[in-house]
């Protein structure tokens, strides 16, 4: 009894450990789960006979330089006038806001999206029923207003003060990077150290390529974080002592919750900057390159026959052929 009770505890333990190690992401998502436990092993393929193919993927998460909020405003108003001008007085006293949280003016812009009649219903009564008509009652105005900003910790600042002038729209956040040559350019330079590593491998096994001769092909690509936030919802609706007493259960709405899910690293040779606490850009870069095995030339034994003239004590003379070999 003893030792089942042992057991239990640990296998207890060994499960707390695994939750909180794996997060809510996976409590309540089993497909996501069961393709994780169903994941096949690496599967290496072979070519034709005479051609290597080295195919080299590389991934660098790189930080942005900058970043881009933006943010929908729309304002009502009974005339076209004072609808626009209540509009500027918000805009003018969150860029105020701005600059005191060191955002300059020249990082704020608005951009115009929309400015249209609003209508509504006037009931129109008669003896024996009534009429719905549509007149216009007023106007609606659509801005929306970009800020740029270097520091992503600002936001926090900038969400604040959008707030405060009644502005909760945040459409979206992106991302951007000054030098993105120079990332390929590492990329690029160290799948060819990889490829080289490689070659020297197969010198090693006795594989020689023809390195004179080979077809190489390159591709490129950047995937920016606000395409990589997946949607998730955690979520434990059982109840023990409802079900003991029989009782009825209302199940209230369970919000859903986003994270940032960044592209996963096993399918890659080359990880720059593996670590990131903040959402990152990730740019791709996979090499081909195709040798072909050089052909080995047969070994070709080469047979010399030398001849030896005898003289016998007759005087006659023999001819004897002596077989020697070489390569």
């Amino acid at each position: 009894m003893k030792n089942i009770l042992i057991i239990l505890i640990s296998m207890l333990i060994v499960f707390r450990l695994t939750a909180q190690q794996t997060g809510n992401y996976n409590y309540d998502n089993r497909n996501r789960t069961q393709h994780a436990l169903n994941t096949p092993i690496a599967n290496a393929l072979l070519q034709q006979d005479n051609v290597i193919l080295l195919d080299i993927k590389g991934l660098m998460n790189k930080t942005a330089d900058s970043y881009l909020a933006i943010f929908n405003m729309t304002q009502v108003g009974a005339t076209a006038i004072e609808t626009n001008a209540m509009m500027n007085t918000r805009i003018d006293a969150l860029s105020a806001a701005l600059v005191k949280h060191g955002v300059p003016t020249d990082d704020i812009f608005v951009d115009m999206m929309s400015f249209v009649p609003v209508y509504e219903y006037q009931v129109e009564r008669r003896k024996f029923s009534k009429n719905f008509n549509e007149v216009p009652a007023g106007f609606e105005l659509q801005k929306n207003i970009h800020i740029r900003y270097t520091d992503a910790k600002k936001l926090d600042h900038i969400v604040t003060a959008a707030a405060e002038h009644e502005i909760y729209d945040l459409i979206t956040v992106e991302h951007f990077v000054k030098d993105t040559e120079a990332v390929y350019n590492e990329l690029r330079k160290q799948a060819i150290d990889f490829a080289q590593k490689k070659l020297k491998d197969y010198e090693r096994i006795g594989i020689e390529l023809d390195t004179v001769y080979h077809v190489l092909s390159e591709e490129k690509n950047a995937t920016f974080p606000v395409n990589r936030y997946q949607q998730y919802q955690a979520v434990c609706r059982s109840s023990i002592e409802a079900a003991r007493k029989r009782q009825t259960v209302n199940n209230i709405r369970q919000p859903k919750t986003m994270f940032y899910n960044k592209m996963p690293y096993e399918p890659y040779d080359i990880i720059i900057n593996p670590e990131i606490m903040e959402p990152a850009v990730q740019y791709t870069y996979n090499l081909k390159v195709k040798y072909i095995i050089k052909e080995r030339s047969p070994l070709v034994q080469v047979k010399r026959e030398k001849e030896f003239i005898l003289l016998t004590p007759e005087g006659v003379m023999k001819t004897l052929k002596v077989g020697e070999e070489g390569s």
